[in-house]
């Protein structure tokens, strides 16, 4: 029993000794959401979204000028493939509220939230297309080093393979961007983050991945926002 509670122990010292922020995937695949856009789309560059949209036609410094914002309620996009599917419906409701709230807390800080559209108004719509669970109590086992345990072997080659490691949660959304009085789509992407290699002191939340990577999209859409607006002092996600 002795090395029980000493793997146990060691588990829990790696897993807690990194970092829990979530990261991108290696790829995804577009829901539907977006429908004919996709086809438009370019792989994202650097920390930008796995696919990308810009409107070519669009004079960015004219929607500078934009301060306000009509925020969509954050829809449920069940795709053919979609593990929203396999979700309760009140539990998948309560991550696109959450997902909302952190969104609309985020561009708050910057514009004025509107109801309606109207005039060098932006309106935005995100819809959650996949959320999976992480599974906490054998992520801190697959944390071992090996040779302690064959999990961790299994779990790095995921990782390699997939770019997700085993027992981590995982979300994807897609997202566009509309001239509120127009509708004319100015910007759209679809992303996909996992969970890190190590857990944070929400250790024991399967939902834990998933609410990071919202609250990693909202400081994101922020952050682009404030570029588009060239200001000096934008705040990048985590900071």
């Amino acid at each position: 029993m002795m090395w029980r509670s000493v793997l146990l122990s060691m588990a829990v010292s790696v897993a807690f000794a990194g970092c829990g922020a979530t990261r991108h995937a290696r790829s995804v695949e577009p829901s539907g959401f977006l429908r004919d856009l996709s086809a438009q789309m370019r792989e994202g560059k650097g920390d930008e979204a796995l696919l990308v949209y810009r409107n070519p036609a669009v004079d960015w410094q004219a929607k500078a000028a934009y301060r306000k914002i009509l925020l969509d309620p954050v829809m449920i996009w069940r795709g053919t493939d979609s593990k929203v599917d396999g979700l309760d419906p009140k539990e998948a409701q309560v991550i696109a509220d959450s997902f909302y709230a952190l969104l609309y807390q985020e561009l708050a800080k910057d514009y004025e939230m509107v109801s309606e559209p109207g005039p060098k108004t932006f309106r935005m719509q995100a819809a959650l297309t996949d959320a999976e669970q992480s599974y906490p109590a054998l992520d801190i086992v697959s944390s071992v080093p090996a040779p302690f345990n064959i999990a961790f072997v299994a779990s790095t080659i995921k990782t390699l393979t997939t770019g997700k490691p085993l027992f981590k949660g995982a979300a994807s959304i897609e997202g566009k961007l509309m001239d509120a009085e127009s509708g004319e789509i100015l910007a759209a992407a679809v992303d996909r983050r996992v969970g890190g290699r190590f857990l944070d002191a929400e250790v024991f939340d399967s939902w834990n991945d998933v609410h990071g990577a919202l609250k990693y999209w909202s400081q994101l859409t922020r952050f682009r926002l404030c570029q588009l607006r060239k200001q000096p002092n934008c705040v990048s996600p985590g900071s």
